[in-house]
């Protein structure tokens, strides 16, 4: 039986609430800054929740799919 590949994946970067950078990243976990705002991206009305880490500013299709983004 043939034995598993293993496959790690390095420097695919930063995609977080604070930024896509690391010093803007770095900052703001250094200030105790809270990523945590109302959800604007879609109507919340039927959830309980309204609130959560949207990610801002950031276009995923150039390295996924329209569909999987």
């Amino acid at each position: 039986m043939p034995k598993p590949r293993r496959v790690a994946v390095t420097g695919v970067g930063l995609i977080t609430v604070f930024g896509h950078d690391k010093d803007r990243v770095l900052d703001a976990l250094l200030k105790g800054e809270n990523g945590i705002r109302p959800i604007t991206r879609f109507d919340v009305s039927a959830f309980d929740v309204k609130f959560g880490g949207e990610i801002a500013g950031f276009d995923p299709e150039p390295w996924v799919g329209r569909r999987e983004a």
